[in-house]
């Protein structure tokens, strides 16, 4: 709180500043002109301030249920597959010819190469997680035999607050076959999406899931309620905005 309040105040200052320089003795033409310049740099600075600030999620990664339960916290809600209708909460879209919900798991469903996780022209879909009040844990049992040895899966959340983060590492076939056990993680940041990839090109990977387990967090998650940096820098552009409005109308 201490630093969101000397953020503030500098800008607050600074805004005064330029007010003054267009009142000062020099006036004029070269004093609006100085002080156009002078709101420029400083907006251009703010700018490289909100785009450079945001802090990244803190991630981590376990291959092992008890260890990740521990972290994750409770109350964590179970997914099991046992029949088509998902637990209240989550949602999902599965990718891939014969992808299902069929023999108490997911089956044959794809994560797509990395290139097109995101979607776009010619891109195929990929398997979606949704969470409808967010999270900060996720974890399930994976079988990535069905397709054969792939590129693995990787993970790219949609933050609550704003953006997106990849989870690295995240699931590595052994060199001479293909991963199956327990893989999660825990983010000190909440998300309501993951999106699952594999590799940069190729088809894909193909797996089975079964037990999805998720935090239930009631909304809160771990997205806080504090202005980041990166908001902050944004209000201040709106007070250097509202200094520059005054100087146009000297």
């Amino acid at each position: 709180m201490l630093q969101d309040f000397w953020f503030l105040t500098l800008f607050g200052d600074v805004a005064i500043m330029a007010n003054t320089m267009c009142r000062s003795p020099m006036g004029g033409f070269m004093g609006k002109l100085g002080s156009r310049r002078f709101l420029f740099g400083l907006v251009a600075a703010a700018a490289l301030v909100a785009v450079g600030s945001v802090r990244a999620a803190v991630i981590t990664t376990y291959t092992d249920l008890a260890t990740w339960q521990a972290a994750a916290g409770a109350p964590i809600i179970l997914e099991d597959f046992a029949d088509a209708t998902l637990v209240p909460g989550l949602s999902l879209s599965l990718a891939g010819v014969g992808a299902s919900i069929s023999g108490g798991k997911i089956s044959s469903s794809v994560a797509v190469f990395g290139l097109c996780i995101n979607g776009g022209a010619g891109c195929p879909d990929t398997t979606v997680f949704h969470f409808a009040t967010s999270t900060t844990a996720f974890s399930a049992d994976w079988d990535l035999a069905p397709g054969g040895q792939g590129s693995g899966i990787f993970f790219s959340l949609a933050l609550a607050g704003g953006g997106a983060q990849n989870v690295s590492p995240g699931i590595s076939n052994p060199t001479n076959g293909t991963f199956n056990g327990f893989f999660g993680f825990v983010s000190d940041t909440s998300f309501t999406t993951i999106r699952l990839g594999s590799g940069s090109t190729g088809n894909g990977e193909t797996f089975d899931l079964d037990n999805l387990r998720f935090r239930d967090t009631g909304g809160g998650g771990g997205g806080g309620t504090v202005p980041e940096p990166g908001t902050l820098a944004l209000i201040a552009l709106a007070m250097l905005g509202l200094s520059a409005a005054r100087i146009r109308r000297r």
